[in-house]
């Protein structure tokens, strides 16, 4: 009977002065009271969580970092929606004047295979004679088993508009093609082998160029962005500075000087893809960061230990990832090598060129990160 009376009871949670309103019965008491919200207790200043070193200023300022860190959290997600955004309102823009020039391009072809029709008919009625007063001017009529004596086998006829597709044809020069017959044009060869017509680089690049090239193919509609987006790609994956240059059905020939050339085949969609020998040092610092690049130094001259040949490569990458220009890397490899070796050292960056060194009698390093070249070597 006790045991029934207490199983029916209904008791307040342990923690009701705290604010818990749970009203519960007495074999689930034990449960709730272990789990409660409110068994934290939080102190009466900050409302922060109590704990046994509690300092109110401490746990705000920390509260407020976290808040902070969340806030730029969102303030970067924002950004890049913006960013998304601005993409999507000018290729919009973009898909809308083509879609206005194809329209005009369908009036006017439309309106010129009218007055073409009109013309043919015209000229079928004229030579009738006395046969083909009957018809009113017109060369027939439906139903009508009479045909009129001028009409030949071809006449009549609705000429061939002409289109970039039937020009050549009419013996006139081929139009610019539209995005639309550009992109169809590539994409028919995806499935196939890639024809590499020209190339002066090495089969790992030559595959990355490839892929890169057939995916933006694949997945985006605008040639602006293509050639944008394979620049982009080319540049983070194997250095800069790339350039793309997009051909349709045209014969020609082009010469570069340059250390990486490929020059692909999708049908009559050519595109020529090369590299410059313009260094972009933000970008370059970028790839470090991203591992792109590997935190190891060629080297091609040097007296130094292997310590001072890691110090040195410590400092370097060091030096990549912390500054966007030549001068501020090289100043902190010289002031590094000045307070590590003491006396006068002297760094040259750039990326052009052969360099030599007239070895001297102090210590000295050439070698290069990718495609920067460095030198290092103490002053007398």
């Amino acid at each position: 009977l006790l045991n029934n009376l207490l199983g029916k009871m209904k008791i307040k949670c342990d923690y009701r002065d705290r604010g818990c309103p749970v009203v519960t019965a007495l074999e689930g008491l034990r449960e709730h009271t272990d789990n409660c919200p409110f068994s934290l207790r939080l102190c009466n200043k900050c409302y922060c969580l109590s704990k046994v070193s509690h300092n109110c200023v401490e746990e705000l300022l920390a509260l407020n970092k976290k808040e902070s860190e969340r806030c730029e959290e969102l303030r970067q997600e924002k950004r890049s929606f913006d960013e998304m955004r601005d993409k999507l309102v000018a290729e919009n823009a973009t898909l809308r004047k083509d879609n206005d020039r194809l329209k005009a391009e369908l009036k006017k072809f439309t309106d010129k295979s009218g007055n073409s029709q009109s013309d043919g008919c015209v000229a079928g009625s004229g030579g009738g004679g006395g046969g083909g007063g009957g018809a009113g001017g017109r060369p027939y009529r439906s139903g009508s088993k009479r045909e009129s004596p001028s009409r030949g086998p071809m006449a009549g006829l609705t000429p061939i508009p002409r289109t970039s597709s039937t020009q050549s044809l009419m013996g006139g020069e081929l139009g610019r093609p539209t995005i639309y017959e550009m992109l169809t044009e590539g994409r028919r060869h995806l499935n196939q082998r890639v024809t590499i017509t020209e190339s002066n680089t090495d089969e790992m690049a030559a595959n990355k160029i490839v892929a890169v090239v057939k995916n933006e193919l694949r997945f985006n509609n605008n040639m602006y962005y293509i050639c944008q987006n394979i620049v982009y790609k080319l540049d983070h994956e194997l250095g800069s500075s790339w350039c793309v240059i997009t051909n349709y059905n045209k014969l020609g020939h082009n010469y570069t000087n340059s250390s990486c050339y490929v020059k692909l085949k999708f049908g009559k969609l050519t595109f020529k893809i090369y590299r410059t020998k313009f260094l972009d040092v933000p970008l370059m610092r970028r790839r470090v960061r991203d591992g792109k690049i590997q935190a190891k130094i060629r080297v091609f001259d040097t007296d130094m230990t292997e310590s001072m040949i890691k110090y040195v490569e410590n400092i370097t990458f060091t030096a990549l990832k912390k500054h966007k220009t030549l001068k501020s890397i090289a100043g902190e490899v010289k002031t590094k090598m000045d307070e590590e070796y003491g006396g006068h050292w002297n760094c040259f960056a750039h990326n052009f060129g052969d360099y030599c060194l007239n070895r001297k009698d102090k210590t000295f390093i050439s070698f290069d990160v990718d495609e920067l070249k460095i030198t290092v070597f103490q002053a007398n």
